[in-house]
Order: C-alpha cells, then sequence, then structure tokens
C-alpha cells in the first residue's frame, strides 16, 4: 500500500451575512454583513493507495478568518470571531484514458 503525507497551505475569503433582534422592540432590526479577506487556511493529508486507481483520503483544514465587532450608537452589540474546522474523507478513482506507461 502506497501512502502519501502532505501539508498545504492558502488564502481564504467569507461574507458572511448577519441579522441582529434587539430585545428592546423600538430599535431597528440591523443586518449587518461580515466580509473577511484575504485570510489563511492550513490543513494536513494523508492519501493511502488501495488498487491500481483508486486510492483513500483524510483531510483536516482549518480556516480562521478573524474577528469584527458591531456597534450600534457606540454600543457594542457584539464581538464575532470566526473560525472553521473541516474534516474530509473522500475516495479518489484516476482515470487512465490514455493507456499510461507499460509496466
Amino acid at each position: 500500500m502506497d501512502w502519501l503525507f502532505y501539508g498545504k497551505v492558502g488564502g481564504a475569503w467569507m461574507r458572511a451575512p448577519r441579522t441582529f433582534s434587539f430585545l428592546v422592540r423600538l430599535l431597528p432590526q440591523r443586518r449587518l454583513s461580515m466580509t473577511t479577506g484575504p485570510t489563511f487556511t492550513v490543513g494536513a493529508a494523508i492519501e493511502f493507495g488501495l488498487v491500481e486507481n483508486l486510492s483513500g483520503k483524510v483531510e483536516y483544514d482549518f480556516y480562521d478568518f478573524g474577528s469584527k465587532t458591531y456597534s450600534f450608537n457606540a454600543i457594542t452589540l457584539v464581538s464575532v470571531k470566526s473560525y472553521l474546522h473541516t474534516l474530509t474523507v473522500g475516495l479518489n478513482y484516476r482515470f487512465n484514458w490514455s493507456g499510461g506507461p507499460k509496466p
């Protein structure tokens, strides 16, 4: 069985609209948009060969979108820290349409 270990780094961007409703009904509802970028992502993975054209993989990625504070009339409403952890499990099939080299 063949194994491939690798790491990766890259850029990331996010746009996430948020709506805030106040406890006091006299204040208007606020719709704010959080746009971050460019920020970064890092990850690591293991890929392993199963048969000639089939491999499996497990990959972990971390995305950090930073933080943002929202305020209304000089009163801080909320401070948001956005990050994301992902774990991907996959199965890869490699097409060999050209025939490739003969063993």
